[in-house]
């Protein structure tokens, strides 16, 4: 019988480390991304420069295995988006439907044109090591899009760290593995998409 792989861990660290990773469709984005998962940082943040959760490429297949190693009760992202009260109906439900989609619909991406997805090794491999992460889109004071992985391993620390960075309620607060959230920076005063400048920040 088969045995599941299993990537070979660093130790881990003894203290939060935040890994920052500005998003280019690249080999080397994929290593810095996998080197920060492999030493176990406690948060690892893809910065893109989308406002809206439109890009191609490796992130989709990044975003897919994240999606393949939720456990068989996983939930999913539905109803109110946590921390975007104050925006209007039809901005929030636009985004909440475009990070469905995104979640939905990155294992096909991936398959069409990411080609470490396409190999069982490499993508077993980095399956695993998302596991003990969860994934939040985060909207940045610039309203560009970051992609947050957070260790669970750190998972007491998760509330100080979402506080100190989001306009957010109490639930987005608490680390889940399965759960997508989407928050954004305290102090963003407005969300808006870069095509529609009266929405954008003052």
């Amino acid at each position: 019988m088969r045995q599941a792989f299993r990537p070979a861990l660093e130790p881990r660290p003894t203290e939060m480390r935040n890994t920052e990773i500005d998003y280019v469709d690249t080999d080397g984005f994929d290593g810095i991304f996998e080197t920060a998962l492999v030493n176990r940082d406690t948060v690892v943040t893809v910065r893109t420069p989308n406002q809206r959760p439109d890009w191609t490429g490796r992130l989709n297949a990044w975003i897919a295995a994240w999606n393949m190693g939720k456990s068989s009760d996983s939930r999913r992202f539905r109803g109110q988006i946590p921390g975007l009260t104050s925006i209007d109906g039809d901005t929030l439900r636009e985004l909440r439907l475009l990070v469905n989609s995104v979640v939905d619909r990155a294992d096909d991406a991936a398959k069409l044109s990411v080609n470490w997805f396409r190999e069982e090794r490499v993508r077993s491999r980095r399956v695993e090591l998302l596991k003990p992460y969860n994934l939040r889109f985060h909207m940045h004071t610039d309203g560009n899009i970051h992609l947050i992985f957070f260790n669970g391993d750190y998972a007491s620390q998760y509330q100080q760290f979402v506080t100190m960075q989001a306009d957010c309620d109490e639930n987005s607060k608490v680390w889940r593995r399965n759960d997508v959230s989407l928050t954004r920076c305290r102090k963003m005063q407005t969300v808006g998409f870069r095509d529609d400048p009266e929405n954008q920040e003052r």
